[in-house]
């Protein structure tokens, strides 16, 4: 083959396999200063996410300023009841859950299903609460999110189960 029919390409090829030892050392520091580089000069990551002036923002900041109970996340405790959530020993489980749930640290309100219309299936099988944080999911102690985890797995048994979910979930 002809010197002069060579592409560029080929003579890259010819040169990285002659000179492999240089061409490998010389992208390892070229890789060893981008890292350098990117660690002095990178900034930081943030896990926060804000987008000031937006609906949602403005409606934050006047829930934390006028309502601060309700200005963190919620969780849900989900029931499903073999005999029905409103039968009489369902009911009165799901009472005294809720009960100790709105004793747990960090929670600032529960509210029941039988509170509100929309919150029990059709079919009055499978039922949900809303528990009230008083932070931010991120911001919650995990001792706080372990008892209520706890607390659903304890409540579980004699023809009613209870889950739990919510942001940290």
């Amino acid at each position: 083959m002809e010197a002069q029919s060579v592409g560029r390409l080929a003579r890259w090829g010819i040169f990285a396999v002659r000179r492999r030892q240089f061409v490998v050392m010389t992208w390892t520091l070229g890789l060893a200063v981008l890292g350098v580089l990117a660690l002095l000069f990178g900034g930081r990551l943030s896990d926060s996410f804000e987008t000031p002036n937006s609906e949602s923002q403005k409606a934050s900041r006047l829930l934390e300023e006028r309502f601060p109970s309700r200005a963190g996340d919620t969780a849900r405790i989900i029931f499903e009841a073999d005999d029905g959530i409103r039968d009489p020993r369902a009911r009165r489980r799901i009472g005294e859950v809720l009960s100790e749930a709105e004793s747990l640290p960090e929670v600032a309100g529960v509210t029941s299903p039988f509170a509100r219309p929309g919150m029990i299936s059709e079919d009055g099988r499978i039922a949900y609460a809303t528990i009230y944080y008083d932070k931010k999911a991120e911001e919650l102690d995990a001792k706080s999110v372990d008892d209520l985890t706890d607390l659903a797995d304890k409540a579980n048994g004699g023809r009613l189960r209870v889950e739990v979910g919510g942001r940290w979930t």
